[in-house]
């Protein structure tokens, strides 16, 4: 009995992998900007993908200026989330210890007073730190590696929307060889499959903070931030399709000077044909 359960259960999830679940989407019915970008962005990384000759990846069909049907299985889920969420170890450099870790070594830079022309030295501290590695960027051709757009990008994004450590879960599990659906993932393909009950009622799943800016768990009136699974999936995607930027601020006299923060230019996209081409 224990080795036809086994058998089963086995049945069973490979009957799961092999599962298709096909979304049709519109552009007109996405609920915001970055569900719209989230789209297009899905779009791009696949066919960054494609260039690449990566896979298995989604199917597409039907693309028409207002959207397209998509096909999933959890199979091909998992890979362009292994791809969307992979990570490498980087170089960062701070003014200050952190508690936890020894630093890979210490290095000394000089500071220029601009008036006075008086040079300081002082000590900073390299560390190695988990990033995104946005190789499917690089592939659509956005270029910068260590000090561009892919660094600005990168800093972003770690620094912002994955600044705390459960958001980090699916680039954690890729810096260790694991697939992102392993853990902090692992709900999207069941939540997909089970968007629906027995009786047809659509079901909504949390929207967290960090795939839609300004989402928390409920608002002031207590109303919860949720969505169909299907279009919270997009979600992840949005970061594909915008761009970021470092403001400036310019005082009084008239000097410019970066500010610490951080412009994520999302679009409004209304013709998902031309924007998938045209990146």
């Amino acid at each position: 009995m224990a080795a036809n359960a086994a058998e089963e259960s086995e049945e069973k999830t490979d009957s799961a992998d092999r599962e298709s679940i096909t979304v049709t989407y519109d552009l007109p019915s996405l609920p915001s900007a970055q569900h719209k970008a989230g789209l297009a962005g899905l779009l791009l990384l696949i066919e960054s993908m494609k260039q690449r000759r990566m896979g298995p990846l989604p199917e597409i069909s039907g693309l028409s200026p207002p959207g397209c049907t998509v096909a999933f299985t959890n199979e091909n889920l998992r890979s362009i989330l292994d791809e969307l969420y992979d990570a490498e170890n980087f170089e960062v450099v701070v003014k200050s210890k952190w508690k936890s870790k020894e630093p890979l070594r210490i290095k000394e830079i000089e500071l220029v007073n601009e008036e006075t022309g008086e040079v300081k030295r002082e000590q900073r501290y390299v560390y190695e730190t988990p990033g995104p590695r946005l190789a499917f960027l690089e592939a659509l051709g956005i270029s910068g590696g260590k000090e561009g757009w892919l660094k600005l990008r990168r800093d972003a994004l770690w620094g912002t929307l994955r600044s705390i450590p459960k958001t980090r879960e699916g680039y954690l599990d890729r810096i260790t060889g694991q697939s992102a659906s392993r853990s902090g993932l692992s709900r999207i393909w069941p939540e997909l499959v089970k968007q629906r009950d027995a009786k047809g009622h659509l079901r909504t799943v949390e929207v967290p903070s960090n795939l839609m800016i300004g989402a928390q768990a409920h608002s002031a009136e207590k109303v919860k931030f949720s969505g169909p699974a299907d279009q919270t999936l997009l979600l992840h995607f949005w970061q594909v399709a915008s761009l970021i930027y470092v403001p400036q601020i310019i005082d009084r006299d008239g000097k410019a000077q970066l500010d610490n923060s951080y412009v994520f230019a999302i679009p409004e996209v209304s013709h998902l044909e031309h924007f998938a081409r045209d990146g």
